[in-house]
């Protein structure tokens, strides 16, 4: 009944979903601020534990018995499901994640599967079929198997389902427009509903954007580094000790520790301590010589301890080569084009089932006047775009909630 009446209310609010948002009252104006606050979005819900799905049978690559994907399950319920999808190095308990499945299970009354980021470094070495990952059309064939193994196990653990939609944000967002163009031509999840937070519009010019921001950190010494660290990790652990009733925006905005350069570097740090686990994987299976220099590898976590390769070199130097020596006429225009948003134009006019939330302060944006435009061009009154956010920064934040919840009720 509860559940019912839930629908009933959201049914008869107004769901018209207008372009642009105006009266937009986010507190956060600096885009690289916004961005790190992402961070922190785990820390504005109660933890739920998941149910662990374990995937893949790529075991002889790691012996570590961690979970790939979680479950959030009414148990012999029939009801909608919603797979929810992680950024770049985002695992199933991500602080974005969490947020996503909250919402969509306690508020909507949904089941969900949240599903980690497909570089995220301990599933893309014992989950994934190929490591050579980053070439969105290759990588979500193996991917979309995957989620029909996580279907399959959470069937054996009782969920029964009504539909199925999908969401992401960020990387997990462009993948989720992959995702639902293949299983368009497939048919076997047909998406209710598909939901992108922020997808970066080309993986290159993302890696672009954040290659950049590293070399603004390296800028620092090792002792300024420590402390721009330790202050993240202390606003962190104060806004857990607020008491309840605080007002965590006021609290954030004015014990914010950072100026937007420092925002910026740490940022880089992140994407490429992230990238630096994934890659250390690759490493440690495929022998690349991208590390030629470098002999240990971590036992712990196969993280090679070098962060000197970026993005756009592990294209450079090996995604692309690897791909142009399996498909003769590819160039590299061709290779960075068919990673973004600007492939999928006709699959996004011609579905009415696909919505974007958007920042028009997106750090990964290259032009986002241009960018944006492009995207309410063909989608019309199916996109939100926000005045600002930065990248996903704002995605916890009340009005984005309701608005990403309410694209469920059709």
């Amino acid at each position: 009944m509860k559940y019912l009446i839930l629908l009933i209310i959201i049914c008869f609010q107004n769901t018209a979903f207008s372009k642009r948002i105006k009266n937009y009252k986010y507190p956060f104006a600096k885009r690289y601020m916004s961005t790190t606050l992402g961070s922190l979005s785990g820390s504005t819900i109660p933890y739920t534990p998941y149910k662990d799905i374990f995937l893949g049978n790529h075991r002889d690559r790691s012996n570590r018995n961690i979970p790939s994907a979680g479950l959030l399950l009414h148990k012999y319920e029939t009801r909608p499901l919603v797979f929810v999808l992680g950024g770049f190095g985002a695992f199933a308990s991500s602080g974005n994640v969490r947020v996503l499945s909250h919402y969509l299970h306690h508020k909507m009354g949904f089941h969900v599967i949240a599903m980690p980021d497909h570089l995220f470094w301990h599933f893309a070495l014992t989950a994934n079929k190929n490591i050579e990952l980053g070439d969105f059309p290759n990588d979500i064939k193996n991917y979309s198997k995957l989620m029909k193994e996580a279907l399959r196990k959470a069937q054996s653990m009782g969920l029964k389902f009504s539909d199925i939609s999908i969401a992401g944000y960020s990387a997990g967002g462009l993948r989720s427009l992959f995702l639902a163009k293949q299983d368009k031509k497939e048919g076997f999840f047909n998406f209710k509903t598909v939901v992108a937070i922020n997808p970066p519009f080309s993986v290159h010019q993302a890696g672009n954007v954040l290659d950049k921001a590293y070399n603004s950190w390296k800028k620092y010494t090792v002792k300024q580094k420590e402390i721009l660290i330790q202050r993240g990790t202390s606003l962190y652990f104060k806004i857990l000790d607020q008491p309840k009733g605080t007002n965590l925006l006021d609290f954030i905005l004015k014990n914010y520790p950072y100026t937007e350069k420092q925002s910026m570097g740490l940022i880089g740090y992140q994407f490429r301590k992230d990238l630096t686990s994934y890659l250390g994987s690759v490493e440690a299976v495929n022998k690349t010589g991208l590390y030629a220099n470098i002999k240990t590898v971590d036992s712990y976590n196969f993280n090679i301890y070098s962060y000197k390769v970026g993005f756009l070199e592990y294209i450079n130097k090996f995604l692309y080569p690897f791909y142009s020596k399996k498909e003769y006429r590819l160039n590299k225009r061709k290779f960075i084009y068919r990673s973004s948003i600007y492939s999928l134009k006709r699959f996004l006019k011609s579905s009415s089932n696909v919505f974007i939330q958007h920042n028009q302060d997106d750090i990964l944006l290259k032009n986002a006047k241009k960018d944006l435009k492009f995207l309410e061009s063909i989608l019309k009154n199916k996109i939100l775009i926000y005045p600002t956010g930065g990248h996903a920064g704002n995605m916890w934040f009340p009005a984005n909630i309701k608005h990403f919840l309410n694209f469920f009720i059709r």
